[in-house]
């Protein structure tokens, strides 16, 4: 197996085991964080719930992170790269946004920041994915993409045809799907009531650990009646 999943002893927002994607996985030199908002299991209403602020949500993803980090021994200090992907709603807040990432991460890895329709969970106003270094690497990495074919219909069955054709893409690239670290799924809002279906799609293509992953909601993608993109980035050749 070309990945190794980053599994903290404590993780007190929600019981990651139960999903089809790992919190980090560690390949090439590199610890990849899976994306995340502020969502932690209330016990009082047993749900999932996001509260708080732009600065609230993203000190909370933050903390997150940092119970990943340190199952690997490392720290803010080691991050290498974000991604932020903001609704709408959090525009009028990023300067509290901006205060927050001068004082956790000073060092100013690369960070980019991708606007989207929405987030999976409602009052969501930020997901925050993350790249750290465990050593200086030169690892190298490969990056594909595939869009789910309108001809597939539902959410579901574009799913199973993209990471299809992601496996043949990998194979030509050299890789393969054990040697992909992170995925990506961007999916359109007509697609979100089923897109939790999709779970049964990951379990058929990868093996445990899962990669670590990212879903976001965007207001349209480019092909019409597509109803789900997906990237995957992977190592290249077999990992011992």
């Amino acid at each position: 197996m070309s990945r190794k999943a980053v599994e903290p002893a404590e993780y007190p927002f929600f019981d990651y085991r139960r999903f089809t994607f790992s919190l980090g996985i560690e390949a090439a030199d590199r610890v990849f964080m899976s994306g995340s908002t502020a969502v932690i299991h209330d016990k009082a209403s047993n749900a999932m719930v996001v509260t708080g602020d732009l600065a609230a949500q993203a000190r909370l993803i933050f903390d997150k992170m940092r119970y990943v980090l340190e199952a690997r021994s490392l720290g803010f200090k080691d991050i290498t790269r974000l991604g932020l992907y903001l609704t709408p709603a959090a525009k009028p807040q990023m300067a509290q946004l901006e205060a927050v990432l001068a004082e956790l991460v000073p060092q100013k890895p690369q960070i980019n920041i991708i606007p989207v329709e929405r987030l999976l969970r409602d009052a969501a106003l930020i997901e925050i994915e993350g790249v750290a270094n465990i050593t200086a690497t030169t690892a190298k990495l490969v990056s594909v993409f595939a869009e789910g074919d309108p001809a597939g219909h539902g959410i579901v069955e574009q799913c199973r045809l993209a990471y299809r054709e992601i496996a043949e893409k990998l194979i030509a690239a050299g890789s393969s799907l054990d040697c992909v670290v992170k995925t990506t799924e961007f999916i359109t809002p007509d697609a979100l009531a089923a897109y939790r279906d999709t779970a049964t799609v990951r379990r058929e293509t990868f093996a445990a650990p899962y990669p670590a992953a990212t879903g976001v909601i965007m207001s349209a993608l480019p092909r019409p009646g597509c109803k789900i993109q997906i990237e995957a980035i992977a190592t290249l050749g077999s990992m011992p």
